[in-house]
């Protein structure tokens, strides 16, 4: 049975007993499927993190072990979402006596446990998911356990969350204590391969002088596979190196290197940027450089983001359909398409700022069919300038036709590897032509898929969907997706106008610049 009220409720927040109540009357089922991937109204709750729906939801019987598409459960949805109410929410899952030990299908072999601690990093719901008897034994598709995940997290609290409540209780002072000591001995963290380039974290730590597994307060706590002593370590792989520095503290070339491969290996590009690269090269030149400069984004943080941007090819898919003529708000004298225009030379800009030689944009639009290559915001000015805005809106279409299929698709039903890391921007003024809509939900479920089944990661092809101007129909349109929690964190859905600020008595050029930043590095950095 369906449940179109009582999902579309669930997911914005707004759904209480007596709503629910009232389509549980008409016939909705509280347990229905409403996605493509099978989600029940409480697992949209649950990606939302809306406590109180979640309650009621529960209350009345939703159901905790239904499995979605994929085989991931209420459960598992939770302790993979953080939201500010993860902890309440997991806790209200626990009452209900779930599958503490559940693991999906795809991905990375997880368990809830392994994801409260590699996603939420929350020791609570850690403790919590001991408590109530996750197995501690079971191994993921890297064949690691819990107790590894967490040790290659860096963090006590973690480490301590798994120990049997007793030993919680009765150990908590000594194992803080020795934690520390042994975390001061940490001398190396080092990145291995696994099959085609898929990087996966292997912590390796030394103790001067004995192995910290003899030390019975960490016995629990630090795998042995994972301790080698200094000696050891100095044999197997010559002298140690410390981990990278933040950006904050950076000051040398070599700072600013290690710095780049953290960000390499953290965001899984290591397929695309071998350690040597040339391109990493240069990507660390314009650091160092950068960071001598005025810049309104040189900051430490806006400084991970500019690299981490640059890393990849950005994508813009333009609307030049006819609306593009208005302008961009009732009380704006500057069109949709100007701002458009104004919008992609920003992008341009700032995605070659660390590189000038590497950078440029690729463009494509709704309607022509023309195929824009690595574009500077010099080389955009005069060619945007010509664009005559006519014809609908086959976003659908064209996104299958323009981004999907030459990018993605033909690359990977070659038997081919991507090329390179991909930031694809969609922009529109309008709804799209009727039926359009659901095109575009379908391509960008099928690019997603096609992602994850053949084991890129998270980060690999990330997505930003917004619009220019004000028109109503954009709007809904955009709600519409934002509203669908089925897309990942790599598919970020700005709500607000993209354009907002330009032309007249808008935003100053650094404030401009700053909200489009953040706008581009959220699908990239969340």
């Amino acid at each position: 049975m369906s449940c179109p009220h009582i999902w579309k409720d669930a997911l914005s927040g707004k759904l209480n007993e007596v709503t629910l109540k009232e389509y549980m009357r008409s016939g909705e089922d509280i347990n229905g499927r409403a996605t493509a991937r099978s989600y029940t109204p409480l697992m949209g709750a649950i990606l939302k993190g809306h406590e109180k729906v979640v309650q009621v939801l529960l209350d009345h019987e939703a159901r905790v072990d239904i499995r979605a598409e994929d085989d991931s459960t209420a459960l598992w949805l939770a302790t993979s979402t953080s939201t500010k109410h993860s902890s309440s929410i997991v806790e209200q899952l626990l009452r209900k006596r779930p599958d503490l030990n559940v693991v999906p299908r795809k991905g990375t072999g997880n368990t809830p446990l392994m994801q409260a601690i590699v996603q939420l990093k929350n020791e609570k719901i850690v403790s919590r998911l001991v408590d109530e008897g996750a197995n501690l034994e079971m191994t993921n598709s890297e064949k690691k356990t819990a107790k590894e995940l967490a040790a290659a997290q860096f963090n006590s609290r973690l480490l301590y969350a798994l120990l049997p409540a007793e030993q919680r209780a009765s150990k908590r002072a000594s194992v803080m204590q020795n934690f520390r000591a042994f975390i001061s001995h940490i001398i190396w963290v080092v990145n291995t391969a696994a099959g085609e380039g898929m990087g996966i974290m292997r912590a390796v730590l030394g103790i001067s002088g004995r192995r910290a597994i003899d030390d019975p307060l960490l016995n629990n706590l630090v795998p042995k596979e994972l301790v080698i002593t200094r000696e050891e370590l100095n044999h197997s792989t010559g002298a140690g190196e410390p981990p990278a520095k933040s950006m904050e503290d950076c000051m040398t070339f070599a700072d600013f290197e290690k710095s780049v491969l953290d960000i390499v290996d953290t965001m899984g590009l290591n397929r695309f940027f071998p350690q040597n690269s040339d391109k990493l090269q240069r990507l660390t030149h314009g650091l160092v450089n950068f960071r001598k400069s005025n810049s309104n984004l040189n900051t430490p943080e806006n400084l991970r983001g500019l690299a981490t941007l640059s890393l990849y090819k950005t994508i813009i898919l333009c609307d030049d359909s006819g609306s593009m003529c208005a302008n961009t708000t009732a009380n704006s004298s500057i069109t949709r398409i100007k701002s458009q225009n104004n919008i992609i030379g920003r992008i341009a800009d700032m995605t070659s700022i660390l590189m000038p030689d590497d950078g440029g944009i690729y463009v494509r639009f709704l309607n022509r069919r023309v195929n824009w290559e690595r574009m500077s915001k010099d080389e955009l000015f005069h060619k945007l300038d010509i664009i005559d805005p006519d014809g609908g809106t086959p976003l659908g279409a064209a996104f299958k036709r323009e981004v999907v299929d030459p990018f993605v698709a033909s690359t990977i039903e070659a038997g081919k590897q991507l090329d390179s890391p991909y930031l694809i921007c969609v922009v529109t003024d309008g709804a799209p032509n009727r039926g359009e809509d659901q095109v575009f939900i379908q391509e960008l479920k099928r690019c997603l898929m096609m992602l994850e089944d053949n084991g890129y990661g998270d980060r690999v092809v990330s997505f930003v969907i917004s619009r220019i101007g004000d028109d109503r129909s954009a709007d809904r349109f955009i709600t519409q997706l934002d509203d669908m929690a089925e897309f990942p964190d790599m598919v970020y859905v700005c709500r607000d106008q993209i354009d907002e600020g330009i032309g007249g008595e808008g935003l100053s050029d650094a404030a401009l610049e700053m909200r489009l930043f953040e706008i581009l590095t959220t699908p990239l950095l969340k």
